[in-house]
């Protein structure tokens, strides 16, 4: 009985951590260029803030990215479910960049990249 009991409370233990996962799942943000998501871009270039909502189409989303000389935020809305959507962005600096996506001013995705000088 008392084997069964602590088996069952491991198994609850882990099921929120199950249900957040699906729900992080359905959200996808990345920063990419012209091969796909990346985590370095080549000062330079211009990539693109993308955004993927697996569920739902038309989903409205604020994103920023925040750089060493400050942040630039825009607002989007997704096309078809499962479809990205692409923000050009225009980076001021070489260093790291935190991107974070909000949906109804819940941050579901987050991205962190490189920017480095051209030749690098």
């Amino acid at each position: 009985m008392k084997k069964s009991l602590i088996a069952t409370a491991l198994v609850l233990a882990a099921l929120p951590i199950t249900v957040a996962q699906a729900k992080n799942d359905r959200y996808k943000g990345c920063v990419a260029d012209s091969t796909g998501c990346t985590h370095t871009v080549e000062g330079g270039d211009i990539p693109s803030l993308r955004f993927i909502d697996r569920e739902r189409a038309r989903t409205r989303y604020r994103v920023c990215a925040k750089e060493i000389v400050g942040k630039q935020c825009f607002r989007g809305r997704t096309g078809k479910a499962g479809k990205a959507d692409d923000i050009p962005i225009q980076l001021r600096a070489a260093a790291n960049v935190t991107v974070r996506w909000k949906v109804d001013g819940r941050q579901v995705a987050h991205w962190v990249f490189t920017v480095t000088l051209e030749g690098e």
